[in-house]
């Protein structure tokens, strides 16, 4: 997802410390119960300001014997609930429809209910407003919580599902919605019946549907894949250029890490509260993204690695969520990475370096933080830049071969299903990453990054360069290698440093005296860093030094990628 408020302005985090080795406490506490939603099957009919008639049958299996089910259901009046054509027994209160089955349900069945109900677009989950041109739409909006306002739904991103969608609404909208095009008919009364079935198991905040008047603009294809671009149609002029190179990050994603998992990409323009949504193989994106002269790429790339790390690949509980947009920020610039070389990526991350700081001088704040419970309170740079920087950092400490290898195996054993951080943990540990155990705890549940004052002296009688590092943040020490690099009359010597207590120093036979040091010249740290010659070196023996590794002075907050 991207935020289009946060995407040009600081935001704030709620939290506080957890503790370096403390328990997992998660935030997460939506209430399990032991049912498996199988199958969304949704019938809804629009009429004017699109008030909505509905007809959904969830099908769900019993994970345990069970007196009652209960899905997330608010707003819409419930008309009727039945099983098999029979009706049951319901109450409707407090955001929650409650089934009671008659009779009991035991381990294994699988339950057809059936959920007749009528409502009006709520303006939040459900938006029905005009456009920017002043022309009706609507479009679903789920993210995080949102399904369960216009769908009876398990409203989490553990419990996935497949889904089809029956749409009926006036000829002049054409309906757009997760999976393949099954069925598109006109009907009497000016009006039309549009079908879309999505046979891969998502999460209900991808269960969406839009209306407009839309240019539909067939991109290519991807590996057999149609790519297609839905646009209102003042604007096509203005957004085609944005989607040019889909079908480019689309085969490269999908040679990274494996075949891309839905039948279709539709890139879809809309009135969403977000810059970009990532609906399984139905892109939202904001109206004002691809409207006026400055359009760019932005969020392309990483509502598409998306598809595969959030949609796919979806985390199994809203603490995990890094999982899927710390994924999609990474894999976004590792498209750029890929196009124009090194120095792309790490613009990308030194600019999240740079939010992290700011944010931090904020209100710190953790990646996995128990405080905060509301997952949209989670969409800061703490899951998005930083949690690429830990991707990135894992890559340089586990290597290139072993973490794109793992990065593919992940994916492939959890495709199509869901994840947690324990579970990539296992993989790459299996994949020869060694122990991660302490890496995931220092990056993933503290606040801040490694401070480091950093001094060095030439020793001309050894022919060493002695290098003092001290980390100087609140909090135990980090355990981290931290590059060097020494220029000298045959070019830069490289070195690595491990950082491991409060005070570290280390030496380096070098073949000539350095002219200045470089702390970590290609950015693999996360980290703020203060380089100083020692006031213990004679003057005549001071040398220029430079840091280029961590964060510097800002332009002011780049365009941040949410969602």
């Amino acid at each position: 997802m991207t935020s289009a408020s946060s995407a040009r302005r600081p935001l704030l985090v709620a939290g506080l410390l957890l503790a370096l080795g403390a328990p997992r406490v998660d935030a997460d506490a939506y209430p399990r119960q032991p049912i498996d939603v199988l199958h969304y099957d949704v019938e809804i009919a629009f009429s004017d300001a699109f008030a909505f008639e509905a007809t959904t049958r969830v099908d769900v299996r019993l994970l345990s014997d069970a007196t009652e089910v209960r899905l997330d259901f608010e707003g819409p009046t419930v008309v009727a609930v039945t099983a098999g054509g029979q009706p049951l027994p319901y109450r409707h209160d407090g955001g929650r429809l409650s089934v009671t089955l008659e009779p009991r349900g035991s381990v294994g069945q699988v339950l057809p209910l059936t959920v007749r109900y009528r409502g009006r677009p709520d303006g939040v989950s459900l938006v029905a407003r005009p456009n920017a041109h002043g022309e009706p739409v609507l479009f679903g909006d789920n993210w995080p919580e949102g399904a369960r306002h216009w769908l009876p739904s398990v409203d989490h991103p553990s419990d996935k599902a497949t889904v089809d969608f029956a749409i009926t609404a006036d000829e002049r909208f054409e309906a757009v919605a997760p999976g393949r095009l099954v069925e598109e008919r006109e009907l009497s009364g000016g009006r039309r019946l549009t079908r879309w079935s999505a046979p891969v198991a998502i999460p209900a905040y991808c269960m969406v549907v839009g209306l407009a008047d839309f240019q539909v603009t067939r991109l290519g294809t991807a590996d057999g894949i149609p790519l297609s671009l839905w646009v209102f149609a003042p604007d096509a002029g203005a957004a085609t250029p944005m989607f040019a190179r889909s079908v480019a990050m689309l085969e490269y994603f999908a040679d990274l890490l494996g075949p891309y998992p839905y039948s279709k990409l539709a890139q879809v323009e809309s009135t969403i509260r977000y810059s970009g949504m990532e609906n399984a193989s139905a892109i939202f994106y904001a109206e004002a993204e691809l409207q006026g002269p400055n359009v760019d790429e932005f969020p392309v790339a990483h509502e598409i690695a998306h598809q595969w790390w959030g949609n796919s690949v979806t985390p199994a509980d809203w603490d995990d969520l890094w999982l899927s947009e710390g994924f999609a920020t990474y894999f976004d610039a590792l498209f750029y990475e890929h196009i124009e070389g090194p120095e792309a990526l790490r613009g990308r991350l030194r600019a999240g370096a740079e939010r992290l700081v700011a944010l931090d001088a904020r209100r710190p704040g953790a990646i996995v933080d128990p405080e905060v419970t509301d997952p949209a309170e989670k969409l800061t740079p703490l899951v998005y830049q930083k949690g690429a920087w830990v991707l990135h950092m894992l890559r340089r400490r586990i290597g290139d071969e072993r973490f794109f290898r793992g990065m593919r195996e992940f994916y492939r054993q959890h495709a199509g299903g869901n994840a947690t951080t324990a579970d990539l943990q296992r993989v790459l540990e299996a994949g020869g990453g060694g122990s991660l155990e302490g890496f995931f705890r220092q990056w993933l549940r503290r606040t801040g990054m490694p401070e480091l004052r950093v001094s060095w002296a030439w020793d001309e009688a050894t022919g060493e360069a002695v290098v003092d590092v001290e980390q100087i943040q609140e909090g135990a020490p980090y355990d981290a290698p931290l590059d060097l690099a020494f220029p000298g009359p045959g070019g830069a010597e490289r070195r690595t440093m491990a950082l491991a207590t409060a005070h570290d120093t280390a030496r380096f036979g070098l073949p000539a005296r350095p002219s200045e040091l470089e702390v970590d010249p290609e950015g693999w740290l996360l980290h703020r860093a203060t380089v100083v010659a020692p006031a213990t070196t004679p003057s005549a023996d001071r040398v220029r030094v430079r840091d280029t590794g961590g964060p510097g002075p800002s332009d002011g907050p780049p365009r941040e990628v949410q969602r």
